[in-house]
């Protein structure tokens, strides 16, 4: 980790090849939440930290460390890069951070807006204090705010959107993600995505390991 040094971002033109260098300020990311062009810009979401430190609190002395550890704050940032003459990024914060306890990550979209201007994005989210994602928010970039749904003694993994079938708008659907509760056992959670109330929940025969990734067919 070097502070001093800025972010590079490459910019390939596809259908030329050509590769423009962008600048930003030195942060660290572990997931991207979309991407899309506007104007002469191209504009990526992320989930971010100011610097490495959650790196280091997702070892086991760390998760065992608890009370006495929290989770590093992040936030979701729109970080805008200029296709033009400047090749300095403009980085800004589009949601509050406190609408969902100062903690954002493992991002996912309606997969139907990927790569295309979008407003809503789910992600894990915390209810501090707190050591793991314990939280899950809806994050309404347009409006700059998040809803969340929490549970005492349960901890989530990365939501997914499910669209309704014949669905007329970005949040018409369902969000999915598997969830541990307070006794170590494990459930599928499913929120109505428009207002982010539990609607049903499917369980599972055991827990679930804590994990990050999964998909949904």
């Amino acid at each position: 980790w070097f502070p001093e040094e800025s972010t590079i971002f490459n910019v390939i033109q596809r259908n030329t090849g050509n590769v423009k260098q962008v600048k930003a300020p030195p942060f660290f990311v572990f997931h991207f939440i979309n991407a899309f062009e506007r104007g002469d810009s191209v504009c990526i979401d992320a989930a971010l930290y100011d610097d490495p430190e959650i790196v280091a609190s997702l070892t086991l002395d760390n998760l065992e460390a608890f009370p006495g550890t929290d989770l590093p704050q992040s936030r979701v940032v729109r970080i805008t890069l200029p296709l033009g003459e400047s090749d300095r990024a403009i980085c800004e914060t589009v949601v509050e951070p406190s609408t969902h306890g100062f903690f954002t990550d493992l991002p996912t979209v309606n997969p139907a807006y990927s790569g295309q201007p979008y407003r809503y994005a789910y992600s894990t989210a915390a209810k501090r204090p707190t050591n793991v994602n314990n939280a899950l928010a809806k994050m309404d970039l347009d409006a700059g705010t998040a809803i969340t749904w929490h549970e005492e003694g349960c901890t989530v993994q990365e939501p997914y959107f499910v669209a309704k079938p014949g669905a007329s708008g970005e949040d018409d659907g369902v969000v999915l993600s598997v969830v541990n509760d307070d006794k170590g056992d494990g459930f599928l959670l499913v929120l109505d995505a428009k207002s982010f109330k539990e609607v049903a929940r499917a369980q599972l025969p055991g827990g679930m390991p804590y994990h990050f990734h999964g998909t949904f067919l």
